[in-house]
């Protein structure tokens, strides 16, 4: 299967990682209230953020393995920022992700991991909560 990014991704070294592998679950992502397309887009184009070049890992969208990990993050990340969810989104969704849609990298220890889509990836996404509260 072909990524979504593979033009882009096939002038980096290692991209994806080698030890990426398929999913097969729900994961939780940050979304706009909508969760149309606009809340699934990497961050590759950013080109203020990656100034000296995008690495591989923007090339990837953002999910967490659980709803509790995804918020402890927000918060954590809403405190530097104020207003991180106008950048990232102000919802949290489930997302269902299979071995059709990408190739997944390990989560870390705040149980958040990069998710390499391929071309054909179009989400099944539920918003289950909305962050202004959290």
């Amino acid at each position: 299967m072909k990524y979504k990014y593979d033009a882009e991704m096939r002038g980096i070294a290692d991209c994806p990682p080698a030890d990426v592998f398929a999913p097969n679950q729900i994961a939780y992502r940050f979304v706009f209230k909508t969760s149309g397309s606009e809340s699934f887009v990497a961050n590759a184009n950013d080109t203020i953020r990656f100034p000296d070049g995008v690495p591989c890992i923007a090339h990837a969208l953002s999910f967490f393995e659980t709803a509790d990990c995804a918020k402890e993050f927000f918060l954590e990340l809403r405190e530097r920022v104020k207003l991180i969810g106008k950048k990232l989104g102000d919802h949290l969704a489930e997302v269902e992700l299979k071995a059709t849609d990408g190739v997944r990298t390990k989560a870390n220890a705040a149980g958040h991991f990069s998710f390499f889509e391929f071309e054909n990836f179009s989400p099944v996404s539920e918003v289950i909560e909305s962050l202004d509260n959290v």
